[in-house]
């Protein structure tokens, strides 16, 4: 007997940073976006944290079991704790010496 494969996606969310999909499959599939594959992007899968592989050496894809599913793709370059927290205490420290000026001249 054949069975009858269906699968739909669809794009819920979406910027430079961050795509949101709804996936309805009854088989296991690759969902796969038409954009770049970079390091620095990070997949969920209906909240738990899923690999990302790269699909024909160029695109990003996850491993879909069936079922329906909400995958959130967020890029986070590695380098961005480190850039948050460096411009972060470069504020707290404008800040200090804003006020230590300040109290000078009172």
């Amino acid at each position: 007997a054949e069975s009858a494969f269906s699968s739909h996606c669809t794009i819920t969310e979406e910027s430079p940073e961050h795509v949101s999909l709804h996936v309805d499959t009854t088989e296991p599939v690759v969902t796969v976006l038409a954009d770049s594959f970079a390091p620095g992007w990070h997949a969920q899968l209906d909240g738990i944290d899923w690999p990302i592989m790269q699909v024909n050496g160029l695109f990003r894809g996850v491993a879909t079991p069936a079922g329906v599913h909400d995958i959130d793709f967020t890029y986070r370059p590695a380098g961005f704790p480190t850039g948050m927290t460096s411009a972060l205490g470069l504020l707290v420290l404008l800040v200090f010496v804003s006020l230590v000026r300040l109290v000078r001249r009172r």
